[in-house]
């Protein structure tokens, strides 16, 4: 073997300009890396978010590629106007959560009388059925809607009132953009009307402090009209409680029983006799919709109260299909006039598979809303 005279090939062999300061400046940025301490945090980051730079950094280090990419966001002063964007958004948040609540105090009639509009035909009925049992009906600032069964008093929260106008929003706007793509294929994501119907579904769900992606309830639009139907039910639904003499404190089975006997008194207060006020199928569809918002609000707290202690509410779902079914039969002629009604079960029951992570037929083709539906309920965990 030739003994190799490296000094003599260093010498005789210039290195390529561009190279060599690429080169050095690399060695420079990972000297000025390594002297600079690391803190360690714990940060929650969207999934799409970790697999792009997961695929970026391909076998290396993909957390070093995100702290690499904030580095060159600071050094372009583009951090600092997110920020800004941010710190503005919060704040535009914040105008807006109170120009909800003004809105929605300026309401608070007629969502008192929620439970007595929805179904008009049945006004007379359910006074008569306030004074014989005592109900009354109060507002506050909590998150909730609950009843005192014994006192017959139903206490509503203004904030529990803004959440289920959340889920109207979002569900409403999820709902039209459903309607324009063929059965089976995928939600259109990046639609505009989609992207806002999450955001609203996000802060209605209290997954997102940010309220600015909610309008401001404006009296006999379409989407607060709606909204009235959904309140009044769940409303109805603890007159239910009263009227059917529940017992404040059951075993879960037992709590399980009532609140399935309470969603079906509520349901037939609703649709069963809504012929009687008007046969235009517009009246059956703004009622069914309301419906079924109502059970998708409902759904969302128990799935998030199950993890927290033992289910004393029937699964989200299957009271969402006990509703549905009787249009799914057809029974009483109602199932021609359903349909819009079930696109919104549909997009709550993707939002529910997409939430639990479940495997779906993302792309088959239905041939209607009925077998789209029927299909996507046996993929929802039990």
């Amino acid at each position: 073997m030739n003994d190799f005279d490296y000094l003599e090939w260093s010498r005789s062999t210039s290195p390529d300009q561009e190279e060599w300061k690429s080169a050095v400046e690399a060695r420079r940025e990972r000297m000025k890396a390594a002297a600079q301490p690391k803190q360690k945090l714990s940060i929650r980051l969207d999934s799409d978010v970790v697999d792009a730079f997961k695929q970026l950094a391909g076998d290396g280090s993909y957390q070093a590629l995100i702290n690499r990419a904030l580095h060159e966001w600071l050094v372009q002063g583009s951090m600092e106007r997110v920020l800004q964007r941010y710190a503005s958004s919060v704040a535009r948040g914040a105008q807006v959560a109170g120009e909800l609540s003004g809105a929605f105090r300026a309401h608070q009639k007629v969502m008192a009388a929620s439970p007595f509009n929805i179904a008009p035909e049945r006004q007379g009925e359910l006074h008569e059925l306030r004074k014989q049992l005592g109900l009354t009906l109060e507002f506050d600032d909590q998150r909730s809607i609950r009843v005192d069964i014994e006192a017959a008093e139903i206490r509503v929260g203004m904030l529990a009132v803004q959440r289920i106008w959340g889920h109207c929003v979002g569900l409403w706007r999820i709902a039209e953009a459903l309607k324009s793509v063929p059965m089976g294929a995928p939600l259109p994501l990046e639609d505009a009307g989609v992207k806002a119907g999450l955001a609203a579904l996000e802060w209605g769900m209290g997954l997102s402090d940010d309220s600015s992606a909610l309008p401001i309830p404006v009296a006999e639009t379409d989407e607060f009209e709606v909204f009235l139907v959904a309140l009044g039910w769940i409303l109805l639904h603890e007159v239910a409680h009263v009227r059917l003499e529940h017992q404040p404190i059951a075993s879960t089975t037992d709590s399980i029983k009532e609140e399935q006997e309470a969603d079906r008194w509520a349901t037939e207060w609703v649709l069963s006799d809504w012929r009687d006020y008007s046969d235009e199928q517009r009246v059956f569809t703004k009622r069914s919709i309301g419906v079924v918002i109502a059970h998708t609000y409902i759904a969302h707290i128990e799935q998030f109260a199950a993890s927290f202690g033992p289910r004393t509410h029937p699964p989200a779902f299957e009271r969402l299909m006990n509703l549905a079914q009787p249009w799914l039969d057809d029974r009483d002629g109602a199932g021609e006039h359903a349909e819009p009604a079930l696109y919104y079960a549909i997009a709550a029951t993707v939002l529910l598979l997409e939430r639990t992570h479940s495997d779906w037929p993302r792309t088959q083709q239905f041939d209607s809303a009925v077998d789209c539906l029927i299909t996507l309920s046996q993929h929802v965990p039990r």
